[in-house]
């Protein structure tokens, strides 16, 4: 390979020795390679317009002057690609586009890169003028693979090397990675080694771009056991589906690929566990996972004190450090590299020298530049970020330039460009003075409710009184709207379980918005099952569950039929007495030992309530808000139809009663509360009709019992309330008007539930079910018809390397149906690919069928070959018209 930059007073011998151990050709390369790719420019950050410092524009002012007639830097046989692209890319961060860069861009443009080195650094100029795609695919061309055997010393491989075929190196993978950072492919998420507590609940987020075509989630590590939940748009709550995961490796399946923030979950079971995960995309076929291992090489490369050699194993250096620290900064929040950011930072802090500089044999400006970015990136304020600055001020010569070289020149008017951000804390490209949330990086500025600050900084974006965690992670409402649901009422006012509590004393109390909470007092208490009941759920379970024999006396309810109080209480600590079904239309006198506040978990219920003749303890659910028992009565029937109703008040210890007085309402006026029962005397049977009522949804498509063959379908219907929302098996769907639909609505073979749950501004739901069933078939041909495919089966090399000729054995297909090898080819040391037909005649019979074909393997001796893994192909083709 030719050398193009190389610069030998800047290699250092303690540099060389950290390829100790490679082969020569392979040092001689790096050698070259080390001096070329001293530095690299390609975090592209974000810049405003203000006046430089006195020493930027010295700087830049030398720089500009200094520039060849060609529009490139130093010398062109050379250093010149190295120099140029320094500059082009100093020149971009500080908005200095004028003539000199046009003439640098150009000269760039027209360069043909001759090694990862100058491919990345030509990308990283291109990208930002929105040119670089034939280099961001030359860079993907040149990615080695992933090694799988742990022994060998460059494991586990699957970043860049000096060039296509060469041994992955901590130089070219960090400076690739940042070429395809600034091309904006950073993604996914990585977590590795998290513990989590039995009952602890941990949760995640990434965003998955518009385009994705596809969503992996790999378990790569477990011990113990976990549960683990994935939903788009919003954090996954207690009633959606959840994987029960006790082993790795696992992928899960049946993930929906839903564009914006997705959200993830992981619950301990019973015992501590320890897990990672990786969860990659594939969009406009780019697989977010082909950065994940190189990232993973970085990381394991890392020596013991925190710094990187040239390869893994190799000494740390300053340089190497500096640099790889620089791409992981990067890419820390998608794969928690904050661990390695920290370890590195601290392993540079300790080996600066005393002058502020760094360097192993005196402190020089490119290796403090790189230092001090490194640096500050992760703490701009720190002694060592501050030491490393002063150091180059100090340096630069009273004709702007740093040892009148423009590569030090250039590396250094970064670190100027970086300090910057000493009067922009954040680093986000607005002063502090008119930055909205100086302390946290938003450009964008964006501040929803127009407040004094950014809604990054904010914890109520949209000033309804509620925290943007409580509205995202509890109450499910729209952190960005003050009213989620457009019915007037603003969030914090909404009372989502109907307990009496607003969300935003909820919040206060710190007591959860969609679980109703009730207070029971030390006596009588008038209760009513506040959330949906269960079915088989009885008088015992409820004792059970209000508390234990110290703290619940007995429960007590009123048997229509016999006209007789029946109880449940304890005895010896078991429940003991009667036992009843309980319900939520009938009220319940509830005696306690003790006070207590009792959350519910379930979905809000909105009965019909029945009143017969005479008494009635009758529960009161979905109670919109100022409804009191005037109310109530009028509702109930008019004077003679209802003689009264009455509430047992807990801070009196009375009773209260409401009645008809000369056809007025008269008596005690009180309020009706959800999950609270009443005493009503009634003269007249009569129904007390939902006061809310939930949604009505309908699946429309597919029809119920319907039988299918794609592994995921998409489901419609329609829905009462145009504001509803409205999911098909937790996937979200998009509602138009009164319509719903959701695509990639995922199957398992056989039959399957499909349920629309539509939820509405009260917080009140309604569902539909059906079943479809999925016969999943191989192959769907038409008669006269055929597909052409190929399959893969292995055995080990030796096994193969004996193969003379297969038999082939068909079991099971039908007369009208034609199936053909057309190649048997070895694809690999320990893979045979089959290349066949599948033919169907006109005449054939529509329907499922399955059948059965086996390639079994001999020697020259007629021998069998084996053991063979995978030989036998079994399939389902669907026969259409």
């Amino acid at each position: 390979m030719q050398n193009v930059d190389e610069e030998p007073d800047k290699l250092e011998d303690h540099q060389v020795k950290e390829v100790k151990g490679m082969q020569k050709a392979e040092l001689s390369r790096l050698r070259i390679l080390h001096l070329s790719l001293m530095v690299c420019f390609v975090l592209w950050l974000p810049c405003f317009a203000a006046a430089q410092t006195q020493e930027i524009d010295d700087g830049l002012a030398w720089l500009i002057a200094d520039q060849n007639s060609g529009g490139s830097w130093g010398d062109p046989d050379t250093t010149g690609f190295r120099d140029t692209a320094v500059a082009v890319d100093v020149l971009q961060k500080l908005r200095e586009k004028g003539a000199a860069y046009d003439a640098a861009f150009d000269y760039l443009q027209s360069e043909i890169p001759l090694n990862t080195d100058q491919l990345a650094r030509k990308a990283m100029v291109l990208v930002r003028e929105g040119l670089a795609a034939p280099e961001i695919n030359d860079l993907f061309a040149g990615q080695n693979a992933v090694e799988t055997d742990v022994g060998r010393p460059n494991y586990p491989e699957g970043g860049w090397g000096p060039a296509q075929g060469y041994a992955t190196d901590c130089l070219d993978t960090s400076l690739a990675l940042d070429a395809l950072y600034g091309a904006g492919l950073a993604g996914g998420l990585a977590v590795y080694d998290e513990t989590v507590a039995a009952g602890e609940e941990q949760s995640f987020q990434f965003e998955l771009p518009e385009g994705a075509t596809s969503l992996s989630v790999v378990i790569t590590a477990l011990s113990g056991e976990i549960r683990f939940q994935l939903k788009p748009g919003v954090p996954p709550g207690p009633g959606d589906p959840y994987y029960s995961l006790t082993s790795a490796p696992i992928s899960l399946s049946g993930l929906p690929v839903v564009a914006g923030t997705n959200y993830i979950k992981v619950t301990g079971v019973a015992t501590s566990s320890t897990y990672s995960f990786e969860v990659s995309y594939v969009v406009d076929g780019f697989d977010s996972l082909t950065l994940l291992t190189p990232v993973n090489y970085l990381k394991a490369s890392q020596n013991v004190d925190g710094g990187w050699g040239l390869a893994r194993g190799a000494d740390s250096s300053l340089f190497l450090t500096s640099r790889v620290l620089i791409s992981l900064q990067s890419y820390e929040s998608f794969y928690g590299l904050s661990l390695e950011v920290l370890d590195g930072v601290s392993w540079l802090g300790s080996n600066q020298n005393v002058d502020g500089g760094f360097g192993a044999l005196g402190s020089t400006v490119y290796e403090t530049a790189l230092a001090y970015v490194a640096l500050a990136r992760s703490d701009i304020s720190s002694l060592a970020a501050q030491n490393a600055l002063a150091f180059l001020l100090a340096s630069q010569q009273t004709n702007g330039s740093w040892n009148d070289d423009p590569y030090d020149t250039a590396v250094a008017l970064w670190a100027l460009w970086t300090s910057r951000g000493e009067i922009d804390t954040d680093s986000d490209g607005v002063p502090d003075n008119i930055d909205n949330c100086p302390d946290d990086m938003n450009s964008d500025q964006l501040n929803t409710d127009g407040d004094w600050w950014g809604d990054v900084c904010d914890d109520d974006d949209d000033n309804d009184g509620l925290s943007d965690d409580f509205e995202i992670n509890q109450a499910g409402t729209n952190p960005l709207l003050a009213d989620s649901d457009y019915d007037g009422i603003n969030d914090d006012l909404e009372d989502f379980d109907f307990d009496g509590i607003s969300n935003i004393d909820e919040e206060s109390a710190g007591s959860h918005p969609q679980r109703p909470d009730k207070d029971l007092v030390a006596g009588l208490n008038l209760f009513g099952y506040p959330v949906a009941v269960s079915a088989g759920y009885s008088a015992y379970d409820l004792l059970y569950d209000l508390g234990d024999e110290t703290e619940v006396s007995s429960i007590q309810r009123y048997n229509r039929a016999s006209g007789e109080m029946e109880s449940v209480y304890y005895a010896t600590g078991i429940a003991a007495g009667v036992d009843f079904d309980v319900t939520n239309t009938e009220g319940y006198y509830v005696y306690m030992n003790s006070p207590k506040t009792i959350t519910f978990v379930g979905d809000i219920s909105c009965p019909t309530v029945g009143l017969v003749p005479g008494f009635n303890i009758a529960a009161m659910s979905c109670v919109p808000p100022g409804y009191s028992s005037y109310d109530l009565l009028q509702t109930v029937g008019e004077p003679g139809e209802v003689a009264g109703i009455q509430h047992f008040n807990t801070q009196n210890g009375q009773f209260e009663t409401t009645g008809y007085f000369e056809g007025q309402a008269a008596g005690t006026e009180f309020g009706i509360v959800h999950g609270t029962s009443y005493l009503i005397h009634m003269g007249v049977a009569a129904d007390i009709a939902p006061f809310l009522t939930g949604p009505v949804v309908q699946i429309t498509s597919p029809a119920d019992g319907a039988l299918v063959t794609e592994s995921s379908i998409t489901v419609s219907g329609t829905v009462s309330d145009s504001l509803a929302t409205v999911t098909v098996n937790s996937l979200p769907a998009t509602v138009t008007g009164n319509s719903f639909t959701v695509s990639d609505v995922p199957l398992t073979e056989g039959e399957n539930t499909i349920t629309a749950l539509a939820r509405d501004s009260n917080n009140l739901t309604g569902c539909h079910s059906i079943s479809v069933t999925l016969e999943a078939a191989d192959y769907v041909i038409s008669k006269g018809g055929s597909v052409s495919d190929s399959r893969r089966f292995e055995g080990a090399e030796a096994v193969l390397n004996q193969i003379s000729y297969f038999m082939i054995t068909m079991t099971g297909v039908p007369p009208f149906i034609t199936y053909t090898t057309t190649g048997v080819s070895r694809v690999s040391a320990t893979e045979i690919e089959v290349s066949f037909t599948i033919a169907v005649s006109p005449s054939a019979t529509e329907g499922f069928y399955d059948f059965q074909v086996e390639y079994s393997a001999f020697d020259d001796s007629d021998n069998p070959v084996g053991p063979l893994t995978g030989n036998v192909f079994d399939f389902r083709v669907k026969v259409v018209p």
